[in-house]
């Protein structure tokens, strides 16, 4: 007594059924559901109810029609949406610790809206790195030119090529922005004279390759310690997860040194996609 008023089978293209959905029915019955994994393994055919001129049910039609790319494409919809959601919670966690953090502390709201925008800016140029690759990742190269905009003619660049993951890239901007900042404010780049050199290796040994970043800054003015920990100290010493050692940050005679080491699986992307 079941009425199928249009229904969709999943067949292999041996001919064996593995399930079949019905969209309109009377009456639903027990029949299997269709995941997205045999969504894009199957071969479809569709079967709909045949109607007299009198509008009444006199047969079936079946018609074998190739939409199998049209199912795959609906699971890779499905796997692009649980992806994009992935994504969008990941960023908001950062944005929310970089909102409580930014105004925190003893700054006035005008000083720390500054400094919000700001690094939200950089999370934004992490992001248009990302879009531009698919979200595959960014060059560290790439990333570090994009932070440090107009002073890269003061910088000096060198390193081997490494694509780092979605997460890193963000880590890496908020890192090399808080540095650059840090020295237009109070470092090398507050003088005409200050220069910065930012080096970065794939050291062997040990259990698997390391990755180290040095950012080194020379001709500024002699800087002391800090006496309080800020969110900027923080944030150098968390934004990048993976290491099993926090970061140095020197405030040596000839200008401040920054160093992290991490593993390099932690922070590359892939090579195969």
């Amino acid at each position: 007594n079941i009425q199928v008023r249009d229904a969709e089978l999943a067949v292999r293209s041996d001919g064996t059924i593995l399930g079949w959905r019905e969209r309109i029915v009377q009456d639903c019955g027990a029949y299997a559901s269709i995941s997205p994994s045999v969504l894009s393994l199957s071969e479809w055919v569709t079967i709909g109810p045949y109607r007299t001129p009198a509008v009444d049910i006199d047969g079936v039609v079946v018609t074998f029609v190739d939409i199998t790319e049209r199912k795959r494409g609906e699971g890779r919809q499905l796997l692009l949406t649980s992806e994009l959601q992935h994504r969008t919670n990941n960023l908001l966690a950062v944005i929310q610790s970089v909102v409580q953090q930014s105004l925190s502390g003893t700054q006035s709201l005008t000083e720390a809206r500054e400094t919000l925008t700001a690094r939200l800016h950089s999370l934004a140029n992490a992001n248009a790195l990302l879009t531009q690759t698919d979200w595959y990742g960014a060059t560290l190269e790439d990333v570090i030119i994009r932070e440090l905009a107009s002073f890269k003619a003061r910088a000096s660049i060198d390193g081997p090529p490494i694509r780092l993951t979605p997460n890193a890239t963000q880590g890496f901007a908020l890192v090399i922005h808080e540095l650059c900042t840090n020295a237009a404010k109070y470092g090398a780049l507050s003088t005409p004279a200050g220069r910065l050199e930012i080096r970065w290796s794939v050291e062997e040994g040990g259990d698997e390759p390391r990755l180290v970043f040095r950012w080194q800054e020379r001709g500024g003015p002699r800087l002391a310690s800090p006496q309080r920990t800020g969110f900027g100290t923080t944030l150098l010493n968390s934004a990048i997860s993976g290491g099993d050692g926090t970061p140095r940050i020197e405030y040596a005679p000839e200008g401040v040194r920054y160093t992290l080491e991490v593993p390099l699986s932690s922070v590359a992307a892939k090579t195969e996609r």
